[in-house]
């Protein structure tokens, strides 16, 4: 509906004083008003916006909604349907300057009393300083997330160091480790030339083994043991290179099907790898037993037990940088959980359990 002529003047006051801009249009699209502050927000005076084509008056990604929704305006009322009465929008205008400038545009289409468009209302507001807190908040953000990926990449530099430090005591050292155990072994089989050839061809063995070690630890490759085969497979070898070495029993038991080399079973095989590890330095054992177990569908348990003498107060510490810590933390970035279960002269058992499909 028109208002009465008083509430026009009104209006037209309001339009003079304001400090958007306020504009009207005819239904053929000719702007047919605009208030003065359009010189403050555009530099440009009424008469000078009046006559402005659309694509001198706005970008053209602004140019383009704004014909978007002229057409859908239209298009509406072609098939008889009144559409929204008011419509919001963010749209760009040029300035006399060739800058431009961010506003809210409002529109409110104006009909009669037999309800056909008579002309189309519309108020455009400066949105300079809401755009450029949005910018400086953009930025912001943009900034918190580089600091957010620089931190992550930090952390994963160091899980890096963290896990190639593993690698390297878990297999290259434990190789040298074994080395010089058969070379010990020599020195101490003058009179059993047939256990000294044995030992020197182990370390020939181990020798070849602690060079593809170090290859491995710059490709990041997986253990050599689980290249080509299952986990009970590597820990059968294992088991018997550890009896081979140290004279010690070690038997191997499976009561689970395995799924493929995966994670989870590298890890399992690290932890296993250790505990033979610290078995042969500090347990002084004579049997040792390594059992594969799958608790339920989702689990998948490693343990190994020796008959030793044991842990006693303050032994998890004594090797606490790379040996009961170590292998916690290989157990922990695959989801699982490690034990140990020891008392002076009842031997260790060492458990490590693991989600079965890591």
């Amino acid at each position: 509906m028109l208002p009465p002529g008083d509430d026009i003047e009104i209006l037209s006051l309001l339009a003079e004083s304001a400090n958007d801009v306020i504009w009207k249009m005819s239904v053929a699209g000719e702007i047919t008003y605009v208030s003065p502050s359009v010189e403050r927000m555009r530099g440009l005076t009424p008469e000078e916006a009046m006559v402005q084509p659309l694509d001198e008056m706005m970008t053209p990604e602004s140019v383009a909604l704004t014909l978007q929704y002229y057409e859908e305006m239209y298009a509406a009322l072609a098939r008889g349907e009144q559409p929204p009465p008011t419509y919001w929008g963010e749209r760009e205008y040029y300035c006399k300057d060739g800058s431009t400038v961010w506003t809210e545009l409002y529109v409110i289409p104006r009909y009669n009393d037999t309800g056909a468009l008579v002309e189309i209302l519309g108020v455009t507001r400066d949105a300079s300083d809401r755009k450029e807190q949005e910018r400086l908040l953009q930025e912001a953000r943009d900034e918190a997330e580089a600091a957010r990926v620089a931190a992550e990449r930090d952390r994963a530099a160091q899980a890096e160091r963290e896990r190639m430090a593993r690698d390297l005591h878990d297999d290259l050292l434990q190789t040298l480790a074994a080395v010089r155990a058969d070379i010990a072994t020599v020195g101490l089989s003058a009179d059993d030339p047939a256990r000294a050839a044995a030992s020197l061809q182990r370390s020939q063995e181990d020798l070849a083994n602690a060079i593809e070690s170090a290859r491995r630890l710059v490709t990041g490759l997986r253990p050599q043991a689980l290249e080509g085969r299952g986990l009970v497979e590597a820990l059968d070898t294992l088991a018997a290179e550890f009896t081979g070495r140290t004279g010690v029993a070690c038997d191997v038991e499976c009561t689970a099907n395995l799924d493929a080399p995966s994670a989870a079973t590298e890890a399992l095989y690290r932890v296993a790898q250790e505990a033979l590890a610290n078995v042969s330095k500090h347990a002084q054992a004579s049997s040792v037993h390594i059992a594969v177990s799958r608790p339920d569908a989702d689990r998948l348990l490693l343990r190994v037990q020796d008959d030793g003498r044991g842990l006693t107060l303050g032994d998890e510490d004594k090797d606490g940088s790379f040996g009961l810590i170590g292998m916690r933390e290989r157990i922990a970035l695959v989801g699982g959980t490690l034990h140990v279960a020891s008392t002076p002269d009842n031997g260790t058992a060492v458990e490590a359990e693991v989600p079965a499909a890591g």
